[in-house]
This record gives structure tokens, sequence and C-alpha cells, in this order.
């Protein structure tokens, strides 16, 4: 009997996606009904957006319609060349086809936003497939299909989902290098995907984003490298893959700034500070900044009161404070752009009483290693548990248990997460993993002081996570049947 092809998954998995895509499709048109009914007005309007919740999200619809109006009017060089970012153009002509169906909401952005869901369970599949095994690769699959929060915001007008699909590309490209010897071709062909993902998060995100991306590639070659070296063998399709990435990341990052960070992340030059002591200590200053401020030494953070008790800041982060002049510390590239996107969220988010540490400056390299561990920590394991049963300004009591029971899920997956490392700790590759996820989340700690906004962020890494997750509990749940564990053999 002739055996049919096979695109992408095995059969079951290919049910996944069925059910999957169902499964977004209706939460979108709960969100949907709900907007339209007024069941909860003040939290979901009658575009199914959760403006309240997700700022970015009215943001980027208004920006959607308004490229939509340039495209009909204008043509499209006027559309290309109107100043929105990648995100918001894709979602304009998403508007533009299906708008005058259902107009522009949530079910006209519907196309756009299941096919980076689909796409996003598709990469993660082959990610576990192609760095452990099926069975991994099917759990984490379905772990991250069902997951709550995800799949509310795969059904808004974010960015969010797009630059999902374009780093979890580009791991999986990475990943490539470290388990298969490509031929030329395929060492061309993996380049351009790898270098069309970085182009697209650089056409939604840009600046801080490129030191993330240039840290996950630059890991990747290590790895192939020391592949290489213990394989005593030349990979030249892999070797082309990795240069061909790596050097259109490096030319990214030495672009001009001003032509690769979108309008939405501008951050303007310093102007004024605001300044408090704290609990009346003038040995630690408090600083709101509007956009960019001198500097609290990361030395003193231990001594803040307001935060010792709390790993979360209360609401005195957001209080008024007193204007004063403030000189501009000369900074590295690498910490401005990390400063910068810290700044620029404690302007947007300074009535949100979600953000955390920002007081805390970095000038100098020694006050970002001291931070590390705080941002390891704050990457990890934040909402704290502290905040879990609270009520928030922006997404009720509601939104703040959501993310608690998903923080608690998510703690249990980072205990597997490490089991699975164990259990793989001979394969380069599992290492690999690790390193990415490592590095990705403490970065966005460092550069990220709005919850909701790292909440979102970290995505990416999360996803990872969960494939090591998934990893980590197919190997110890026959252990668990069979009351015993045994060490992997390679």
């Amino acid at each position: 009997m002739k055996k049919t092809a096979r695109l992408f998954f095995d059969s079951p998995a290919r049910n996944l996606l069925l059910v999957a895509a169902i499964l977004q499709l209706t939460v979108v048109l709960g969100l949907f009904t709900m907007g339209r009914l007024g069941v909860a007005p003040n939290k979901i309007d009658e575009h199914g957006l959760l403006r309240k919740a997700l700022r970015d999200a009215r943001d980027y619809d208004r920006d959607a319609n308004m490229a939509v109006e340039i495209l009909k009017q204008s043509g499209v060089r006027a559309w290309l060349f109107a100043g929105h970012s990648a995100h918001v153009k894709l979602y304009s002509l998403s508007y533009l086809v299906f708008g005058p169906l259902v107009g522009n909401n949530i079910l006209s952005a519907e196309p756009l936003n299941l096919a980076c869901y689909l796409a996003i369970l598709i990469l993660v599949f082959k990610i576990g497939k192609e760095l452990f095994d099926q069975k991994a690769a099917r759990a984490a699959a379905a772990a991250v299909a069902i997951w709550p929060s995800f799949l509310v915001h795969n059904a808004q007008i974010l960015k969010d989902p797009i630059c999902v699909v374009a780093m979890l590309s580009l791991v999986l490209v990475v990943a490539m290098w470290l388990t298969r010897e490509l031929s030329w071709r395929m060492g061309l062909i993996t380049g351009m995907i790898g270098s069309t993902a970085i182009a697209l998060i650089y056409a939604t995100r840009a600046g801080f984003w490129g030191l993330v991306l240039l840290g996950v590639i630059l890991i990747g070659a290590v790895f192939m490298i020391i592949r290489e070296v213990r394989e005593r063998t030349f990979l030249a399709g892999n070797t082309m893959s990795m240069l061909v990435v790596l050097l259109l990341a490096l030319g990214a990052i030495f672009l001009s700034r001003a032509s690769l960070t979108p309008q939405d992340q501008v951050v303007l030059p310093p102007e004024t500070a605001n300044i408090v002591p704290v609990n009346q200590n003038p040995a630690v200053m408090l600083i709101q900044p509007t956009n960019q401020v001198a500097s609290v030494p990361v030395a003193e953070l231990p001594q803040r009161k307001e935060n010792s008790a709390s790993p979360v800041p209360g609401e005195g982060n957001n209080v008024q404070r007193e204007t004063a002049p403030a000189a501009q510390p000369k900074r590295s590239r690498p910490i401005a752009l990390i400063q910068g996107m810290r700044d620029a969220f404690a302007d947007k988010y300074k009535e949100s009483g979600t953000l955390i540490d920002s007081n805390v400056q970095f000038i100098t390299i020694m006050d970002l290693a001291r931070y590390l561990p705080r941002a390891m920590e704050i990457g990890f394991f934040a909402p704290f548990p502290n905040t879990w049963l609270g009520e928030g300004k922006e997404v009720g009591q509601s939104g703040r248990l959501l993310s608690g029971a998903e923080m608690l899920a998510m703690y249990i997956l980072e205990a597997l997460a490490l089991f699975g490392v164990w259990r793989a700790r001979r394969r380069p590759h599992t290492w690999f993993l690790f390193a990415v996820i490592l590095f990705g989340v403490t970065t966005l700690g460092l550069g990220t002081i709005n919850l909701g906004a790292l909440y979102r962020l970290r995505y990416g890494f999360f996803v990872l996570l969960i494939v090591l997750a998934m990893y980590g509990l197919t190997q110890l749940w026959p252990g668990i049947r069979d009351h015993s564990i045994t060490e992997e053999v390679d």
C-alpha cells in the first residue's frame, strides 16, 4: 500500500492542530460576543479588545484603522511609507479584506492571529522533536495550545504573536545547527529563514531586542563550534547558515537606530526627572523617570524600604513627585538600550501600579552585574505570590487570580524543566536550550519593569521552557508509574 505523505505532524498531532484552532476561535467569538453584549464594558469593548488590561491593543487597533484608510485613499506606496510598524500593516491588510464583512475588530483580525497561533504550535512541535523526541514535542504543543492567557492575548491586536513566531523560527534554525549536518543548499535556506525572523522582529520591536537576538545567535554559535571540535569536523552548511544569520543580526544592530526603531518605541532625549526621598532617607532616592534620569546605584537596592518587604513594589512607586533637573549620565550602547527600555516603561505605565524596581538605574557594567540575580528572580518568578490575591488596577481581581494560577503552574514547569536538563545533561543541545531560556528571561528582567508587559514579552522564552519541562515530564512519568527513575541512556 502506498504511504500518504505527511506534512509537519503525524496524524494525532494534526488533530491537535484542528482542536487548537477550534479552541482559539471559540475564545475569539466569546470575547467578541461579551463585548457586543456589554457583559463587562469596563474590561471588554464592542470590538472584543481588552482596552483596559492591554493598552497596546487599543493603540494598534487605532493605527491599523488609520493604515487601512491610507491604503484606500492614497495607495500602496503611501501605505508602505506611512511610518507604522510591520504588525500594524499586517493587521491593516486583515482589516481591509475582512473588515467589510464583520467590521474592524478581533474577528477581522482573526485570520492573522489564528495563523500565528497555529504557526507557534507547529514551531513548538518542531523544536521539541528536533531537540528531544516526538512525545515531548506533542506534549509541549498541547500545553502551549491551552495556556489561558496565551489564548486570550492571541485573540487581541498585538505584536506579540508575530514576534513569538519569529523568535521560535530563529531558535529552530539555530537548533538545526546543533542536531543536523546541513548541506550548502539547506544552510542557505535556513540562513534566509533565520534572517527573515530577525528582520521581522526588528520591524516590530528593534532597539533592546537586538541584544536579545544577538545573544541567542551567539549562544548557538558557541555550541556549534563546540560540536565541531568534539566531532573533529567542519560543518560547511551549518557554518554558512550561522554566518548569514549572524552577519544580518550584527548589521541590523550597527545600522542607524532611528531607522530601525518603530515609532511606538522611540525613547525621547532626557528632559526632567522626578525625585523624592524614600521614608526621608537621604541615602536612598526613589526616582520616577519621564525619559532618562540620573542613577540610583544598584548597590543601594537592598537598602530600599519600600520594596524590601515585598518582591513587587507597592503604590508608592506611582505617586506624584517633585520635579528637579537631572544630568544625563554616559552609558555604553548596550546599557543605554536596556536603560532606555526601562525608562520608556516607567513613563508609559507610571499610573498602572505594576512597576517593579522603577527607581533602579544602570550606568556601568557593574551596576548591571549586581542586578542580575534580581533580574533573574523577576524574569522567572514575577508576578510574585503576594500579589496573586489582590486586585489589579487594570486587570481586576480575576486577572490577578488568573496570573497567579498560571505562575503556580509555571513554577511546577520550571522544576520539571530542571529535571529535564538533568536527564539530558549529556546532550549539548539541551544546554543550548537551557542557556537561551536563562539568557532571554534574565535579559527581559533587566529591561522590563512593567509586570503586564513582562508577562507577554517572555512568552517566546517561556514556550521554550515548556518544551524542556514537557521533556522532563515525559521522562519522569514512567518512573512515577513504575516507582523508579533511571538515568537516560544515550
